[in-house]
């Protein structure tokens, strides 16, 4: 018990990145960094002690973590630690160089994580620039310190740096224990959190799909997830605040409504679901903004898109639906998951925004003891934790700061690029007019909108006594070797299109696929997905789209909803369905069968395709198209 100052439970935030953490204790995603510069007469020796002043004053700074044959983890409060600090010297560095060189070393810091039962969980990289230049990163392990308490932590560092520059005592304020807030947490009342929970998510069946995201890949060398930064100009900012004024909205308020009409555009729903991170700070405990540790909470937010509000009011419910919630903030994602009724295993939400309301850790250009700080900032990192998308939105001086990390198995550059520029577009637009109708909001740009428009826009009469296999099979004899489908550098001519999808025509009648029969169709975008749509439709059946990305549940309860018998999967989605009760035919391997069409009368007015969407009993229903 030597070196143990206290020993306390851990808060429901920090189960949940426990838990994370030990089911994939290699991804550095919880791995924080905070990076500055200071220019001058800086003293290392009088810096080195300004942390170990503050970290001897925050049990939090020197708490390790325990779980292994224990009851419930545990957090150790350590009666003393020393932050390790390394320094390096780049001074024959060309200064083209040092970004580059400061980038590799962030990252070779994320990679090297941390061992979170040995305190302390944070350590202090210096790097000598110039002869009056220092370059810093500090990085801590999320299990210690939230965003808020990370700029607390550091502005108290360079207020004790200054003190003791000029000689003087060092004043911080009061310290407020994170074992104070751990007894408010459980001491309050929680009897009411499971009952609102599962009545805020009533009838909630899966996550919107993405509709941007491709299925979870496997494995992958190297990085997990790239972030991408852009600002939103401080004109645009104003006048967003400047319609939230009006309407007594917060700036967080129509960021979320913004997000929600974005997933709710993507995915074709009216009810969406992302998660979003509250300060989890308590007005009610005094002290609480001082507080260093993990207070935050992940929580689902759902929002229910009616087209026909007004802006403003629906915006105006949507702020008086998180305010409800935010009593009943202080519990972990898992007890959250499972009071909804959602099935073990699945998942809530595909993404998460984040409004770093901090207080204001810009010390930018300002002077401590004749010493210039700046470059002041924190890096973005993957703390998507398993989400497609987690978009960081940080009010700057001179507007927005937007850091969008996608998870490189499941969204590509692009997507991620059109996501922000969408974002900007429908912030645009309520700033513009708060009045109007949410349906009348759109993410497409001008420019896009014409495009649709003109792809759209029919200038000749269309046959209406023909199929659609038929329509095309007419093109292929016309234009045969005129391409017809092209996805990430593969393409296929109408005649090849026409030949794969007959060959696979025939397989499915050849395994007993008739009229109308209910056909499954796993495959993520693609040619093969295209030969699959018309191949299923050239033997008279019925396609049935399975979205790779959903559940296990869910798709078991479509197969088995809509009778399916046969389904269609590339061998990268062979595993989405189950093992047994339906075959599976493979999309990357061609059978062989006869050439051409197999024959077989197919009416216009037959069953083209049956589509699942969440009923309103939380149970997806099957819509019929002919």
């Amino acid at each position: 018990m030597e070196n143990i100052e206290n020993i306390l439970p851990l808060s429901p935030m920090q189960r949940d990145i426990l838990l994370r953490h030990l089911g994939a204790p290699g991804l550095e995603e919880y791995t924080e960094q905070v990076c500055w510069t200071i220019r001058g007469a800086y003293r290392p020796g009088v810096f080195a002690r300004a942390w170990e002043q503050t970290v001897a004053r925050h049990p939090t700074l020197r708490t390790a973590f325990f779980w292994e044959g224990l009851d419930r983890p545990l957090q150790v409060v350590h009666g003393q630690a020393e932050l390790p600090t390394e320094r390096l010297d780049w001074r024959g560095v060309p200064r083209e160089e040092l970004d580059g060189r400061m980038e590799a070393l962030l990252a070779a810091d994320r990679r090297l994580g941390f061992r979170i039962d040995a305190a302390p969980l944070m350590r202090l990289t210096e790097v000598r620039v110039a002869d009056d230049e220092f370059r810093f990163v500090w990085s801590h392990h999320h299990l210690l310190l939230d965003g808020w308490s990370a700029t607390v932590c550091i502005r108290e560092v360079f207020g004790t740096y200054e003190a003791l520059c000029r000689d003087e005592a060092p004043r911080p304020g009061p310290v407020r224990p994170y074992a104070a807030y751990l007894a408010w947490l459980e001491g309050r009342d929680s009897a009411g959190d499971e009952r609102f929970w599962h009545g805020a998510l009533a009838e909630l069946d899966d996550p919107a799909p993405l509709g941007i995201a491709r299925a979870a890949g496997g494995a992958r060398g190297g990085e997990r997830y790239a972030v991408h930064t852009t600002v939103f100009p401080a004109e645009l900012v104003e006048r967003l605040r400047g319609a939230g004024r009006r309407g007594q909205l917060t700036l967080n308020t129509l960021l979320q409504g913004a997000w929600a009409l974005l997933l709710g555009h993507y995915g074709g729903a009216r009810d969406v679901v992302f998660g979003g991170i509250t300060s989890g700070r308590p007005v009610e405990l005094p002290g609480a903004e001082s507080i260093l540790g993990v207070c935050v909470a992940e929580v689902p937010v759902r929002v229910r898109i009616d087209p026909d509000a007004p802006l403003g009011e629906w915006l105006a419910g949507l702020q008086a639906a998180q305010a409800e919630a935010r009593a009943h903030e202080y519990c972990s994602l898992a007890e959250i998951q499972e009071w909804s009724g959602a099935a073990p295993g699945g998942r809530l939400f595909d993404t998460l925004l984040v409004f770093q309301n901090l207080p204001d850790a810009q010390l930018g250009a300002a002077e401590v003891a004749g010493q210039e700080v700046a470059d002041f900032r924190r890096v973005p990192t993957g703390g998507g934790l398993g989400h497609a998308l987690l978009l960081e939105v940080v009010p700057r001086r001179d507007g927005l700061v937007l850091n969008l990390t996608r998870d490189l198995d499941r969204v590509d550059a692009g997507a991620a690029g059109r996501v922000l520029e969408h974002l900007r577009t429908l912030l645009e637009a309520m700033a513009a007019d708060p009045a109007r109708p949410v349906g009348e909001l759109s993410p497409l740009s001008v420019a896009e909108r014409a495009r649709v428009l003109a792809a759209g826009r029919a200038e000749r009469e269309y046959p209406a006594d023909g199929c659609i296999h038929e329509r095309f099979a007419a093109r292929a004899a016309r234009a045969p070797d005129t391409v017809a489908v092209t996805y990430e550098g593969e393409s296929l001519t109408y005649a090849e299109l026409d030949r794969r999808s007959d060959r696979l025509a025939r397989v499915l009648r050849a395994r007993g696929v008739g009229s109308e029969a209910r056909v499954g169709v796993c495959a993520e975008r693609s040619a093969e997905l295209v030969v699959a749509l018309l191949g299923v439709l050239k033997a008279g059946a019925a396609y049935v789209p399975l979205d790779p990305a959903y559940p296990a549940e869910r798709l078991a309860y479509v197969l088995e909803d809509a009778g399916i018998g046969v389904a269609l999967a590339q061998e990268r989605t062979r595993d989405r369905l189950p093992a047994a009760g339906v075959e599976v035919v493979s999309l990357d391997r061609e059978e062989d069968a006869p050439a051409g069409p197999p024959a077989m009368a197919v009416r216009p007015e037959g069953l083209a395709y049956v589509i699942y969407t969440s009923g309103s009993t939380g149970r997806p229903k099957g819509v019929m198209v002919e």
